[in-house]
């Protein structure tokens, strides 16, 4: 039974998810894409060019997809990354 288990990834309907680029070319703008849908942007991810964002799903998700990247449920303390304070 692999779908429970994709059903932990799942990014919830509001609060921390990991940006994470699918294609080298979408990495550049992970913190723009992450800005643009009304995020606020955490600490870096465990994945290469990925970063801790916590916002609304409705308003991440197709800004993610369209730019070739992904969201995943996963909090940082899960990761062993320190969050960082909002400036």
């Amino acid at each position: 039974m692999l779908a429970p288990g994709l059903l932990l990834f799942a990014p919830p309907s509001r609060g921390t998810m990991l940006l994470v680029p699918l294609v080298p070319a979408s990495a550049a703008s992970v913190e723009n894409v992450g800005l643009g849908a009304g995020a606020i942007l955490g600490s870096p991810g465990p994945l290469p060019a990925s970063r801790f964002v916590e916002g609304e799903r409705t308003r991440l998700l197709p800004a993610a997809l369209a730019h070739g990247m992904i969201l995943v449920s996963i909090a940082p303390r899960i990761c062993g990354e320190a969050t960082e304070s909002p400036q």
